[in-house]
C-alpha cells in the first residue's frame, strides 16, 4: 500500500455517539472478527460493533465504507480512538462524524447543507 488507508464512518448509533462524546480519547481491543462485521471492548468492557455499509445500524455501532473486508483485522488488535478517528493497526483509520445518531449526518454532507452546528467538535 502506498499511503494510508482511510475508510470513512458513513452512520453512527447515537449511543456509541454519546460513549465517543465521553470518552474522547478511547483505547478498544478486537473481540471478534467476521466477514462484514468486528466487534471491539473496551477497558469497562463495552462492546463496540463495526459493520459494512449497506448493513442495518445496529447498537453500539459504526458503519463504515468502503467495507471492512480490506481492513486486516484480528482478534486481540488494539485499536485507539481519538478525536472522531478510530487508528488502526498500521497506516489505517476509520474517520467521521455524526451530528445526532439516526438520522445520521457526516460533517462533509452537514457542511454541504449549511447544517453543522458551529460547537459542534
Amino acid at each position: 500500500m502506498t499511503g494510508p488507508a482511510i475508510y470513512q464512518a458513513v452512520g453512527i448509533s447515537s449511543d456509541l455517539r454519546a460513549l465517543l462524546a465521553k470518552h474522547p480519547d478511547l483505547e478498544l481491543v478486537v473481540h471478534s472478527v467476521f466477514k462484514s462485521v468486528t466487534n471491539l471492548l473496551s477497558a469497562g468492557q463495552t462492546l463496540v460493533t463495526l459493520a459494512s455499509a449497506g448493513r442495518d445500524l445496529m447498537p453500539m455501532g459504526l458503519l463504515v465504507a468502503p467495507g471492512l473486508e480490506g481492513l486486516a483485522l484480528r482478534d486481540g488488535q488494539r485499536l485507539h480512538y481519538k478525536e472522531w478517528s478510530f487508528y488502526l493497526p498500521g497506516p489505517q483509520s476509520v474517520r467521521g462524524r455524526s451530528k445526532s445518531g439516526r438520522p445520521r449526518c457526516l460533517r462533509r454532507l452537514c457542511e454541504m447543507n449549511k447544517s453543522w452546528p458551529e460547537d459542534w467538535p
